[in-house]
């Protein structure tokens, strides 16, 4: 196909006949759509609108993100570069023009046209700051402002002399960026200090300094933000969850301190139970460029099949919101979760860090803050800016040093994050501020999942062993595992309803998230000859001093392999457990 240039439509035949505002013929009756899209797309390509995938945004620089273009707002934007017009002709058959604005409806074809899309550049990856990235010698640089490659980058106060643009941040060592971190950090009721020699730290002073596990982690979460230009394509991102024992501690904060730094602004989301809604606001997050998304204030049980295989999908696919429009687009988003006494699902827990704060008091009101730190504060330019150039500090100083990486100071990423984890957790243990990897060692909601469900087969292998006929045998319906739980005290922070005449009857969204762990511990063995089935599950667990009433046999304490599964479907469902000793 010939593809006009904007030389040839500004400076050939067209722009001779119609002066130096182009100008371009609604279709008309005769004529067919593809030239007039042709023409559009050769005159607005260098314009300043661009695509995610097959969405046409224009960028915003006062939000620092892109904003989908619909086709009325497309009418009147294309006014400001070519001006459209009809032909008609007068009571002698002369022709003349008449100047008309674009209908609605040619605006959406041609914005969808993948004819006009050829045209436009497309932003693979957004970047609402200026951020480190590696040369091709290697050497690291804050990225230019303005689109290059693919990539669209926000501008920050960036000053030109002399045609050449500075760095928009100030030049600070490693003590200045560690020194000014820890003090705008220092109030912030962190659990786990810890007091560590100059052995047990790499670039240290020679005396003791305290670290914490959870301070780490939100340096760990401040520089995700900032270096996300540095990460490797397709690099899985871990999440952060801040998770405090009372309101008031400064969870919320420190979410706005690793985001608004970089994004200029915060929006939080309350917390979705829904996955199709869940689905929606990252579907409109991603196609806006966002690199964060946050859920402020969760509550209970924090579990989602969505945002996990969020943070593990190097490629996002959605639908335009409104619309039954696809695209894909590249995904760079962190994710930011704040609660009070959260239980995390141990997928999430092997997603995410967990930041823990823990405050003292009964009375939140009773603690003394002397450093001010609030959403006003973040917003000044002059704060956000020590705070990038802080962490710019500690990028390369990072770099300097030879990009040790995390495994060099003994901390080991969690699975499936290893390249984000070795440049993350090498840059904070370089700068002293330890090890963000850390095995917490509370138990954690992964631990709390898996000792619940080893209590429920030990119930239910009892209640086998004391009531059953027929020596173990006995299978379950889905009723008598809620009852089991509720009545031994476990999944206390699922299991939310109401005791009636049938059992604890659980409400909706609790039997849903019940349903679905017990769905992943009893998987289906069989149902029905011609249905996909699987394995029962394995479980060393121990059973104690017990008389199995079908033969009058005591069994002594001993540990045991548990199968698990169901059969069955829907109403049909039954669980059922078989055991023999370990060997």
């Amino acid at each position: 196909m010939n593809i006009l240039t904007i030389n040839e439509v500004l400076t050939g035949s067209m722009a001779a006949e119609y002066g130096p505002l182009p100008m371009i013929p609604l279709p008309q009756d005769e004529d067919l759509l593809t030239k007039f899209i042709r023409q559009m797309g050769a005159l607005l390509a260098d314009k300043g609108i661009y695509r995610r995938d097959t969405v046409i945004v224009l960028p915003d620089a006062k939000i620092a993100r892109l904003n989908i273009l619909e086709p009325e707002v497309f009418c009147s934007w294309a006014q400001e570069h070519v001006v459209n017009y009809k032909m008609r002709h007068n009571k002698n058959g002369e022709p003349f023009k008449i100047y008309k604005d674009m209908p609605t409806e040619i605006a959406k074809k041609t914005i969808l046209s993948p004819r006009f899309q050829e045209y436009v550049p497309e932003i693979e990856e957004v970047l609402p700051i200026p951020m480190p990235e590696r040369m091709v010698n290697c050497s690291f640089k804050i990225s230019d402002p303005g689109f290059l490659n693919g990539k669209f980058t926000f501008a920050f106060e960036t000053q030109k002399n002399h045609s050449k643009i500075e760095c928009p941040y100030k030049a600070m060592t490693l003590k200045e960026s560690t020194d000014y971190l820890r003090s705008i950090l220092r109030e912030f009721p962190f659990g786990d200090w810890k007091v560590v020699t100059p052995l047990d730290c790499d670039g240290g002073t020679g005396e003791p300094i305290k670290q914490s596990r959870s301070q780490a982690i939100q340096i760990a979460a401040m520089l995700s933000m900032f270096t996300m230009n540095i990460i490797p394509k397709g690099s899985n991102r871990m999440g952060f969850i801040y998770n405090a024992n009372s309101q008031r501690t400064g969870k919320t904060l420190l979410a706005k301190l690793a985001i608004m730094p970089v994004c200029g602004q915060f929006k939080a989301q309350p917390w979705k139970t829904k996955e199709d809604e869940l689905n929606k606001i990252l579907d409109s997050q991603i196609i806006e460029g966002s690199i964060y998304t946050c859920f402020d204030n969760a509550r209970g049980y924090v579990s989602s099949q969505t945002l996990e295989g969020l943070m593990t999908a190097p490629q996002w696919t959605g639908r335009v919101l409104g619309k039954t429009q696809m695209f894909t687009a590249e995904n760079r988003m962190n994710l930011f979760i704040t609660g009070n006494d959260c239980t995390v699902s141990p997928d999430m827990a092997h997603r995410c860090l967990m930041c823990d704060l823990f405050v003292e008091e009964v009375d939140v009101q009773d603690r003394q803050v002397e450093n001010l730190i609030d959403e006003v504060w973040l917003t000044n330019k002059e704060n956000r800016r020590n705070i990038l150039s802080a962490l710019w500090g500690l990028v390369r100083s990072w770099h300097e040093s030879g990009e040790p990486s995390a495994s060099s100071f003994g901390y080991k990423p969690k699975l499936g994050f290893e390249r984000w984890g070795e440049i993350i957790g090498g840059i904070v243990g370089h700068s002293g501020f330890g090890n963000p990897f850390e095995k917490v060692e509370l138990e954690t909601a992964g631990d709390s999942e898996d000792r619940n469900i080893r209590k429920l087969i030990t119930r239910m292998r009892d209640e086998s062993l004391e009531n059953e006929d027929e020596c173990g045998s006995k299978k379950y319906i889905f009723q008598e595992l809620v009852d089991f739980c509720y009545e031994d005290g476990l999944f206390n922070w699922i299991l939310d309803g109401k005791q009636t005449d049938r059992g604890y009857e659980l409400n909706k969204s609790s039997k849903s998230i019940f349903s679905n762990i017990i769905k992943k511990y009893f998987p289906t063995t069989y149902n029905g000859p011609k249905k996909p089935t699987k394995p029962p599950r394995k479980f060393s667990v121990s059973y104690g001093a017990l008389i199995n009433k079908c033969s009058g046999e005591r069994k002594d304490p001993v540990d045991a392999i548990h199968y698990v599964g169901s059969t069955g479907d829907n109403r049909h469902k039954r669980y059922y457990i078989e055991w023999m000793p370990a060997s």
